[in-house]
């Protein structure tokens, strides 16, 4: 990607933290809806979203062979924004995801950073490196993260390669955020297939059904 100022890193006092670059990179970004779309055999992530993006829509769409993750929503260095420039008001739904992070093992099937009001609904996520689902930009625990819905995904054969990571897996407080409804079975490797990890807190989990794993809670 590209690479910020050097009156970026004097006012943050860092350099930015980047993802995997994606086919579909979508900047600062609003009412977006892509649908019906395939994104197939990439050497690279699938869709990106950051920088302020809101009102974005990633539905019915086909997610398969690509070496990073699928989709990847949210900026991942700055945990507090004024609600103007923060990621949000972001749904994937009904969208088919199969072998993800085939080269870049660390990325996740699909990733969210520093997100709020995600809906991320009846998806079916299948054979992943890493984790399928990684919530949660980093490990601060005071954010602008909040009412985040992980809600009846199908997700298999998780964690094929990397040990410490889950199906499911969380990092750091999310206000009024859910995980129900999901289905996950044959998760390959440690740890648990739902996974709250770094200071986790603000979830209402219930009603998922786990099958197969190695352990169901972490």
């Amino acid at each position: 990607g590209d690479v910020p100022p050097v009156e970026y890193y004097n006012k943050h006092h860092h350099w930015p933290l980047r993802t995997i670059p994606a086919a579909l990179a979508m900047h600062g970004a609003h009412h977006i809806n892509v649908t019906q779309c395939s994104f197939l055999r990439l050497g690279s992530s699938g869709v990106s979203v950051d920088e302020g993006s809101q009102s974005i829509r990633i539905t019915s769409c086909e997610f398969r062979d690509i070496s990073g993750s699928a989709v990847c929503l949210g900026n991942i260095s700055q945990p507090n924004l004024p609600l103007v420039e923060q990621d949000r008001l972001l749904t994937v739904a009904n969208n088919s995801f199969e072998s993800l992070a085939v080269e870049y093992h660390g990325a996740s099937g699909v990733y969210f950073g520093y997100v709020s009001e995600l809906m991320l609904s009846q998806n079916d996520i299948r054979n992943t490196s890493n984790s399928a689902i990684v919530i949660g930009g980093g490990f601060q625990q005071i954010n602008s993260m909040r009412n985040n819905k992980i809600i009846a995904n199908r997700i298999a054969f998780a964690c094929t390669h990397l040990v410490d990571c889950g199906s499911i897996y969380t990092i750091s407080a999310e206000n009024n955020s859910e995980i129900a409804y999901n289905y996950i079975e044959n998760q390959q490797k440690l740890y648990g297939s739902i996974y709250h990890d770094w200071r986790s807190s603000g979830f209402y989990v219930h009603h998922n059904v786990i099958v197969n794993g190695p352990m169901w809670l972490y």
